[in-house]
This record gives C-alpha cells, structure tokens and sequence, in this order.
C-alpha cells in the first residue's frame, strides 16, 4: 500500500513536532529537508514506500530525516505485519537498514 505523498507528508510533520526523535539534528521541515534530499542525493520518502515488504519489513507509519555522525539517515517507524510498530534506521543514501 502506497500512502498519498500530502497525507504522509502531514502526517510526519504533525508527529515530529511532538515526537522525541525531532532533535536539532532533524528536520522537521519537509521543504527543507526535500532540499537536503535533492542537494545529495538521497533516496526520498517515496521510494522507501516502494521497497518491498522483505526489504522494509512493514508499513512506514512515520518518517524523519536526520543526519547522525555526518551522515544523513531516516528514522522511521514501522508497523510490521502482525500491527507491531517497531523504530528503524535507515541510511538515506540507500546502503543500510537497522532496527533500534
């Protein structure tokens, strides 16, 4: 299932602002962070959608993009199969996938 890009997108802000995961280090500013997307080429919010469910390992409840230790990842929360949401990390630029 493929959630509509303005629902998602509202969904994220409305959530971040209250969410412990928007620390300074991420953006919880769409515009901006679709810059920051653009500008090094990350994948988007988008394509994690279009994973497959092996690759993603559940539904994407709710995205933030932050950068951890000079890089940028998206912390995510997932919810998986069976209703379960779980968090995950995952690199932005497309080489790793780590549950927290």
């Amino acid at each position: 299932m493929v959630i509509p890009w303005p629902l998602l997108a509202a969904l994220v802000i409305a959530l971040a602002a209250a969410s412990p995961a928007a620390k300074a280090e991420c953006l919880a500013d769409w515009g901006a962070a679709a810059e920051v997307v653009r500008a090094n080429g990350l994948r988007t919010v988008e394509q994690l959608t279009n994973m497959s469910p092996q690759q993603l390992k559940g539904q994407i409840i709710k995205a933030t993009l932050c950068e951890e230790g000079g890089r940028f990842v998206y912390r995510l929360v997932l919810r998986d199969g069976a209703g379960q949401m779980k968090n995950v990390v995952l690199d932005a630029s497309g080489t790793g996938l780590a549950a927290r």
